[in-house]
């Protein structure tokens, strides 16, 4: 298997978040409180948004922009994508450690902590993302965990930046 491709399961948690979208789309109309400020805040490019920091309205903005989505499919489909990549990041970082077996099982556990399977799709919004950042985080830094004395390539050093910068810009 190539170190690309995901193995089935994490393909099972991209479709099981998937499904969370479509039926948080279909379920109720009511927006959360989350959900509503999201939606006023998105239609704007501004520096900052009351007390959160601005990316999640950037993504939301973004989206909204290159596919012309409705404002709540974006905001649904982004917050699946954030759920479904706490779960992979976890399990690439499981992978990384030599556990390939286990990564699919460690992702699923991780997926059912209650702060991601309930909380974080309704309200949590900056909270989620800045979690899917910091295990995005976790996952690069794993070789440190393997071998301290070999230092990461530049690749990993740039990505480590770019994920920890956008979880400051997250929450």
């Amino acid at each position: 298997m190539s170190p690309y491709q995901l193995p089935p399961a994490w393909i099972a948690l991209v479709l099981l978040c998937a499904a969370w979208a479509l039926a948080r789309a279909w379920s109720t109309p009511a927006l959360a409180f989350d959900e509503a400020e999201q939606v006023l805040h998105q239609q704007w490019l501004l520096a900052g948004y009351g007390p959160q920091p601005p990316l999640f309205e950037w993504l939301l903005w973004s989206v909204r922009q290159a596919t012309g989505m409705s404002v709540l499919a974006a905001l649904w489909l982004l917050k699946a994508v954030a759920l479904s990549g706490v779960g992979i990041a976890v399990g690439w970082f499981v992978a990384q450690l030599g556990m390939r077996a286990a990564a699919g099982a460690v992702a699923a556990w991780a997926m059912t902590l209650p702060l991601l399977l309930w909380d974080a799709p309704r309200t949590l919004t900056h909270s989620l993302l800045a979690t899917t950042c910091m295990a995005v985080v976790v996952g690069l830094s794993a070789p440190l965990l393997e071998r301290p004395e070999r230092p990461l390539s530049r690749r990993r050093w740039f990505g480590l930046g770019l994920a920890i910068a956008a979880a400051l810009l997250s929450k």
